[in-house]
């Protein structure tokens, strides 16, 4: 995968991720439409961290307050 293309699809997951986020945000409680979203985020997480480089994912960590 050259480096245009794995960026450009770092960026489709990341605007995937946060919209799962907002959508988890907006449910009133722990719903089965949450929990739909909640194992979409995380999947589309793991899918972005294989693609990321370790200093990408660190700056993302930073960023996120994970670190």
């Amino acid at each position: 995968m050259n480096e245009i293309s794995r960026k450009a699809r770092i960026l489709w997951l990341t605007v995937r991720i946060k919209y799962h986020r907002i959508i988890m945000d907006a449910e009133t409680g722990i719903t089965d439409q949450w929990k739909y979203h909640a194992r979409t985020h995380t999947v589309l997480c793991r899918m972005r961290c294989d693609l990321l480089s370790p200093a990408e994912r660190r700056a993302i960590e930073r960023r996120e307050g994970l670190v």
